[in-house]
């Protein structure tokens, strides 16, 4: 599956290449993280465990505020690679591994 990550990176940087995930993200105004809305059910996301409302806050140990942040932390991660994602759900933080 390809996504459109240009709008995202210089014309002269190379373009990450990153694994499907399974699930859509948007920026919280004014609050650290990332809200997950939307979750493929037979995503790797759903199989590791991520629902829609939580709250990611890391992955790979690289905290996740804005969609740039959330691209930079995919840098290097390829299909098969096994992935920690930490949300805040409910007001206790949770930790997911997974292989995308």
């Amino acid at each position: 599956m390809n996504f459109n990550t240009q709008a995202y990176w210089d014309e002269n940087e190379e373009q990450p290449k990153i694994p499907f995930m399974g699930f859509s993200i948007r920026s919280r105004i004014d609050q650290p993280g990332m809200s997950v809305i939307l979750v493929n059910s037979e995503s790797p996301a759903a199989k590791g465990g991520v629902k829609v409302g939580d709250i990611v806050i890391k992955i790979n140990d690289k905290e996740v505020n804005r969609i740039e942040e959330y691209y930079e932390s995919m840098k290097g991660i390829k299909e098969g690679d096994m992935i920690e994602v930490v949300v805040e759900r409910y007001h206790e933080v949770q930790t997911f591994k997974y292989r995308v």
